[in-house]
């Protein structure tokens, strides 16, 4: 982790604004995910609906982790815990979850025979957010792969959406793998998971008004 001492207050303000937008728009997902299951009794909707809530419940450790740091700094100018302590069981938490998110999204287009005998592992190692990128990377794009089999099978508006998000979810791991290079690297990284958050939510809306 990087150190606290080297990240300006206000950085954590605007972090926390970000993820908490993550969270809502995640939890959204993962409604209308579940209704969409409760229309088309599709176990992939479900799943979804499963991941994002996840996903939803990782971006809101940080949330929550940048608020208290955001807080205690600006009023009291420290901290009676360690806030690289708590920085660092905050990321670990949604490293956590966020694989056991993309696990879920993998097990989506996994055959049937394959299912049964995929144990959901999450590595030990994953505390490095480097092996944590790449790792996500690897798995989402199994899912991406098969998302442009089913585009072109399909050859439908939601079946590109689908891809897109994914393809952009890929590509915000990516981004920020770099980041310790250049700082725009984290504003492309999130602004590409906003849009793929947006395409996923679109489709989830043209599925359920369809219905």
């Amino acid at each position: 982790m990087i150190n606290m001492e080297l990240i300006p207050i206000w950085f954590y303000a605007i972090t926390s604004i970000i993820y908490s937008a993550f969270v809502v728009t995640d939890f959204i997902i993962c409604y209308l995910g579940y209704k969409s299951y409760r229309v088309t009794s599709k176990k992939s909707f479900l799943l979804l609906s499963v991941s994002f809530l996840i996903f939803g419940l990782g971006f809101l450790a940080l949330a929550f982790t940048d608020i208290y740091i955001y807080t205690t700094l600006e009023l009291y100018g420290s901290s009676t815990i360690s806030l690289n302590l708590l920085n660092y069981q905050g990321f670990s938490m949604y490293y956590a979850l966020s694989l056991i998110s993309y696990v879920l999204l993998v097990l989506m287009y996994l055959p049937e025979k394959i299912k049964k005998l995929f144990v959901i592992y999450v590595p030990i190692w994953y505390a490095s957010s480097v092996n944590f990128h790449i790792i996500s990377i690897i798995l989402i794009l199994y899912v991406v792969f098969q998302c442009i089999l089913n585009s072109i099978k399909k050859r439908s508006l939601n079946s590109y959406l689908v891809t897109f998000a994914f393809i952009a979810l890929a590509v915000f791991h990516l981004l920020l793998i770099f980041t310790p290079f250049s700082q725009s690297m984290y504003i492309f990284a999130n602004l590409f998971l906003l849009v793929g958050f947006l395409s996923l939510l679109y489709m989830l809306v043209r599925v359920n008004s369809s219905e």
